[in-house]
C-alpha cells in the first residue's frame, strides 16, 4: 500500500486567512458568494472615496472652508475619479471635457 501526498498548492481562505486543507473544496463550492462579497466590499470602498471627495468639494466651493485649499481638492477629486474610472476612462473623460468649451 502506497501513500501519496497532496503537493498542490494550498488556497488561502479570504475570509479567515487561513490555509486549511479543507478550503479547496469550500471554496469551490462558496466560489461566488465569496466573489460577490468582495466585489460588495470593493463597491462600499469605492463609494467611501467618492462620498469625500464631494463633501471636500461642497465644502470648499460652498462653505468657503479656508482649511481646503483649491489645490487640495483637486488632487483629492482627480483620486477619488482616477480611482473610480480607472487611468485611461479619466483621460478620456477629460479630454472630451477640453474639448466641448
Amino acid at each position: 500500500m502506497t501513500a501519496t501526498i497532496n503537493t498542490e498548492p494550498l488556497e488561502v481562505c479570504p475570509l479567515c486567512g487561513t490555509d486549511d486543507i479543507l478550503y479547496p473544496s469550500v471554496a469551490k463550492e462558496y466560489r461566488a458568494e465569496i466573489e460577490l462579497l468582495n466585489r460588495a466590499a470593493d463597491l462600499q470602498a469605492e463609494n467611501e472615496r467618492l462620498r469625500d471627495a464631494a463633501q471636500f468639494a461642497y465644502r470648499k466651493h460652498h462653505l468657503d472652508d479656508p482649511n481646503i485649499g483649491w489645490d487640495e481638492l483637486s488632487d483629492i477629486l482627480y483620486t477619488a475619479l482616477c480611482e473610480s474610472m480607472g487611468d485611461n476612462e479619466f483621460v478620456k473623460w477629460i479630454e472630451a471635457a477640453k474639448g466641448s468649451k
